[in-house]
């Protein structure tokens, strides 16, 4: 149960509801955040609530192009739009919306994961519904530079219940985020810095049984061998000679 009073259920229910009545209108609209990654982790469900993991929002991303149709959409089925909705969506690409008569709110983005780094997501949200890729789940926590426990955990779980492979069917797709990384030395260091925080957590937890420790290091070895065995852009090779001495990253209040 979150802070507000509202069920993992509720919110995995809402996120459903949401998207498909996006589908019904012809617009793009998935869900991502800790509902999605229940969403895609049925299996460990309860595992993920044994980490203590409560969902506590609901995080939607569309596509700018659709923006008002999504709105009136959002409306039409019971949100009510903040009142600096238009300045956010002008200035950081996204907005919130509260559930009418409820305490349940949902910061909807546009286009693309923005925040200590960039990730887009224009040719990326139609591969899933109704929520984002496994992949693209995962790039949404590993951008984090402060990454905090409440993301490692669910990582963790994505990782425990995802193969590693080249594709986007239920998959940690390797290839993909190899492909991203090699481009961005700065989001490489940040996606690997975690996966080694991840690694690190994954033998602290007392919920986690030495088979789920063992699949879970293994699957990240796995990811960061591709990642590392990728060829890398010049612009990461000239990025990389300069490391962390230089920062590396957007701050968060760049755009929050």
């Amino acid at each position: 149960m979150s802070e507000a009073g509202i069920s993992d259920l509720a919110f995995i229910q809402e996120g459903v509801r949401v998207a498909e009545a996006a589908k019904e209108r012809s617009l793009v609209l998935r869900v991502m955040g800790a509902t999605a990654i229940r969403i895609h982790c049925p299996k460990l469900a309860m595992f993920h609530e044994r980490l203590g993991r409560a969902i506590t929002d609901l995080d939607l991303v569309g596509l700018s192009k659709e923006l008002n149709r999504l709105i009136e959409m959002l409306e039409s089925v019971g949100y009510v739009m903040g009142r600096d909705a238009r300045y956010r969506m002008a200035v950081v690409g996204r907005c919130v919306l509260q559930k009418r008569d409820t305490s349940l709110h949902a910061d909807l983005f546009f286009d693309q994961l923005s925040w200590n780094h960039t990730l887009d997501l224009r040719n990326r949200l139609r591969l899933d519904f109704p929520t984002l890729t496994v992949s693209d789940l995962l790039f949404e926590k590993m951008q984090i530079v402060r990454i905090n426990e409440k993301d490692i955990k669910d990582a963790i779980v994505m990782l425990r219940e995802h193969p590693i492979a080249d594709h986007d069917n239920e998959c940690v797709n390797a290839s993909y985020v190899a492909d991203i990384l090699a481009a961005d030395w700065g989001f490489y260091y940040t996606f690997t810095t975690n996966l080694s925080k991840v690694e690190t957590f994954t033998q602290k937890y007392e919920q986690l049984s030495q088979e789920d420790r063992k699949d879970v290091t293994s699957k990240i070895a796995s990811l960061r061998q591709m990642i590392e065995e990728k060829p890398k852009s010049l612009g990461w090779k000239l990025r990389a000679r300069t490391g962390t001495s230089a920062k590396w990253y957007r701050e968060v209040d760049e755009f929050t």
